[in-house]
């Protein structure tokens, strides 16, 4: 059990599962997509999923409704290595085709090219 103030690159590397029992929308939510590009399966809630229409449930991490189902989800990862292999690469594998650092820096230089533009 990692605290939210512990560095991400302190605990990634031990991990087995990012456990993200987070349910707001708001925020940055870093931690869901370093764990995301370090390969680590996820278990969030699906209220905190909001702008990441690139991830789909089930392929790329696991998504609970009720904290009976995301312990749930905890546990079946815990118990299933080929699970949490591919759950961890499917989020890995999205995580660096649309969420890396270089995406989104080229996206946001292509809104502000757009709104020069429009000057």
């Amino acid at each position: 059990i990692i605290d939210s103030q512990t560095p991400f690159s302190e605990f990634a590397p031990r991990a087995d599962v990012l456990i993200n029992p987070v349910e707001v929308k708001g925020g940055t939510r870093i931690k869901l997509l370093e764990g995301l590009a370090a390969g680590l399966p996820v278990v969030t809630y699906s209220s905190s999923l909001s702008g990441f229409d690139r991830l789909v449930p089930g392929r790329d991490l696991l998504v609970a409704e009720t904290p009976e189902s995301f312990a749930a989800a905890v546990v079946r990862l815990l118990g299933d290595g080929p699970l949490r292999d591919k759950i961890g690469a499917g989020g890995g594998e999205v995580a660096a085709g649309y969420y890396s650092w270089e995406k989104s820096m080229s996206v946001l230089l292509q809104i502000y090219q757009k709104l020069l533009i429009n000057e």
